[in-house]
């Protein structure tokens, strides 16, 4: 069964990484985010019929230079969003509890392929 983004009123909108945990060896562990990563944010929106994902960015020595993934087709279920990232298709899965958003995926980490957990809090404007 696919939610879209319009029916999942609590995923749309804009989104603020928080914080970052991945595990080692079955361990939890915070990973410190770098100031620049703090600014980092998410927008699911729903337009014509399709689901859409902007992912932003911010580098640079104060944080400047300001860069985002351009609007990415989405497929949404209930538990996952998939699209495709240059030519790598990239499977995410989420939960939404309270005004949190987790989003967990694999990716290597200090040389080595860990699972990691992005926690993104809402933006209320």
């Amino acid at each position: 069964m696919q939610n879209k983004v319009s029916g999942n009123t609590s995923l749309s909108g804009n989104w603020k990484l928080t914080e970052r945990n991945y595990k080692d060896e079955n361990v939890k562990k915070t990973y410190l985010l770098h100031p620049c990563e703090k600014q980092y944010t998410l927008i699911f929106e729903y337009s014509n019929g399709k689901n859409y994902l902007t992912k932003n960015y911010s580098t640079g020595k104060n944080c400047e230079i300001k860069s985002n993934s351009g609007r990415l087709t989405i497929t949404i279920t209930e538990s996952s969003f998939s699209y495709l990232d240059l030519d790598l298709k990239r499977t995410e899965y989420y939960k939404i509890n309270d005004r949190k958003l987790y989003v967990n995926y694999n990716e290597i980490l200090d040389g080595k392929v860990r699972q990691i957990e992005d926690v993104y809090e809402k933006v209320v404007k």
